[in-house]
Order: C-alpha cells, then sequence, then structure tokens
C-alpha cells in the first residue's frame, strides 16, 4: 500500500513537517492497552479492528479498498490511511497514520469526529482525553462496524411520549453502560450533557433536557457526584421486566446501530450548560 501525498516516515512514526512547516509533536507514549477500569487483565475483551478495517476505514470517510483517504480529522487538509502493527505499538492496534505524520489511535479518531475538533491527541495530563475515554470511544467503533458487543444491561425503557432526542440519548446511556461494565465492576459512569451530546449525535442543549427528563423520570438516577459531574445508575427495572441475558447481547446490538440515525439532520434544541467530557 502506498503512503499517502504527505509523505511521513513511516520507518519511526515520524512526519516531516505539518502544514505549517513545523515538525510534528511526537506522540509518544503512544496509547496503549486502556488502563482499569475498562480493562482488569488479560482475559478482559479487548477490540480488534484489524479484521474490520475495509468497514473502519468507509466509516472514517476513507476508500474501503485502500484504506486510503483525506485525513478524517476535524480541521485537517491532507491525506491518512490506516495501518497495524507499528513499530511503537506492541499491541498491534490498528491505527490513522494522519496527514500531519503521527500515528492517532482510532478511539482517539472517533471521538475527534464526534466532538468536531481535534484536539491533537495530547495526554491526559496535558489536558487531553484519557486513557478510559478512548477506551470507551474505541470501543464504540467496534460496536459501530460490529467488531465489538457489549453485554445486555438492564435500563428502564424510555417513556413513551419521549422526543426522538431523549430516545437518542436513552440508547446512548444504555451502550455506554455496556461498554464500561463489559469487564469492570458496575460502578456509576459519567453522562454530561457534552460527551452525551457527542456520543448520541444531538445538540448541547437537547442533550441537557433528555438527561433531565430521563432523571425525573427515574430512567437513570444521580448517585453522586465528582466536583460538578454527576455520576448515573440506571433506574430500578418496572415490575414484571425481565433482566437481559447473555443471549441477547446480539439483539442489543440494535442499539450500538443507533449511530446510523446520525445522517439525519442535528436535532434542535441548545442551551449553554456546562460540563465535563469523562464517561
Amino acid at each position: 500500500m502506498s503512503a499517502p501525498g504527505s509523505g511521513p516516515d513511516e520507518r519511526n512514526g515520524a512526519g516531516r513537517g505539518g502544514e505549517d512547516g513545523r515538525p510534528p509533536r511526537s506522540q509518544a507514549p503512544l496509547v496503549q492497552v486502556p488502563s482499569a477500569p475498562l480493562v482488569q487483565g488479560p482475559e478482559s475483551p479487548r477490540v480488534d479492528l484489524s479484521p474490520a478495517a475495509d468497514a473502519v476505514a468507509a466509516l472514517l470517510g476513507l476508500d474501503p479498498e485502500t484504506q486510503e483517504g483525506p485525513c478524517p480529522l476535524p480541521g485537517h487538509h491532507g491525506r491518512a490511511r490506516l495501518a497495524a502493527g507499528i513499530p511503537e505499538d506492541e499491541t498491534g492496534e490498528l491505527r490513522l497514520l494522519c496527514c500531519s505524520g503521527r500515528w492517532r489511535s482510532l478511539g482517539e479518531v472517533y471521538a475527534a469526529i464526534a466532538y468536531g475538533f481535534d484536539n491533537g491527541g495530547r495526554p491526559a495530563r496535558e489536558g487531553g482525553r484519557s486513557n478510559i475515554e478512548l477506551a470507551v470511544w474505541t470501543r464504540r467503533l467496534g460496536c459501530d462496524v460490529g467488531a465489538f458487543w457489549p453485554p445486555a444491561v438492564a435500563v428502564p425503557p424510555v417513556p413513551s411520549g419521549a422526543s426522538p432526542a431523549t430516545e437518542r440519548v436513552w440508547a446512548g446511556f444504555r451502550l455506554l453502560i455496556g461498554i464500561r461494565w463489559a469487564d469492570g465492576p458496575r460502578v456509576p459512569v459519567a453522562y454530561s450533557a457534552r460527551f452525551a451530546a457527542a456520543w448520541c449525535g444531538v445538540s448541547r442543549g437537547a442533550a441537557h433536557a433528555a438527561i433531565r427528563f430521563l432523571v425525573e423520570r427515574g430512567v437513570i438516577r444521580e448517585v453522586e457526584r465528582r466536583g460538578r459531574l454527576p455520576l448515573y445508575l440506571p433506574g430500578p427495572m418496572p415490575d414484571g421486566a425481565v433482566e437481559p441475558d447473555a443471549r441477547a447481547a446480539e439483539e442489543e446490538a440494535l442499539v450500538a446501530r443507533f449511530i446510523e440515525a446520525f445522517d439525519a439532520e442535528e436535532l434542535p434544541a441548545d442551551s449553554s450548560e456546562d460540563g465535563e467530557v469523562r464517561p
């Protein structure tokens, strides 16, 4: 497979320079296996996206056959491609060779697309996304290309008459809980309006209203706070409801497919509600 037109030096994963002529900042250390609580040990599920590379390429707007094309990161204008097994990454994960000449994790890329901006791949200590969030977005990408199936999790049904945005935010929470609980303790998860807007493809105001609606109806419940950030668990299941069986996981993949609805025009409503972005 030929290299992208930007001509990065693939021997060491570094490019010859960005569009402004400056050398790109290195990405050492590359994001490796996501840290706890998403990954507990060698038996924990990992997302191997390499067998689904053609589907990943198509989802990112690259040519499924060559796995090359316009860089999918927001604000980037060069060429990019997918590759696995680069020397710097002992896990052999599929990654994006960005037009700036840097290898980027696909969770990082998928998050940037959803949020609509690229934070440059900064590590968490410099204000970037944590390993936990990168793992969440990697698993989300795996769900969307059929490479990862989260377990079925019991969440009360969305009340009848809920808005389409609320239905999306409910489905997004259900998917997030399944992803977070796939291999870790069933701890509360953060679900801010800012994160939910990116995760579910709705406006931030619509996400804020939907979360408030779901809390008021007991579908989700706030159990603690970390600073200003509320953490949620599913509400109690209605009387007579049946807990999901592990065999229902494939059926629950329908929840993961709700991203297909993102092709529709973004739902209205907006607000200035503020929130953190750590699922």
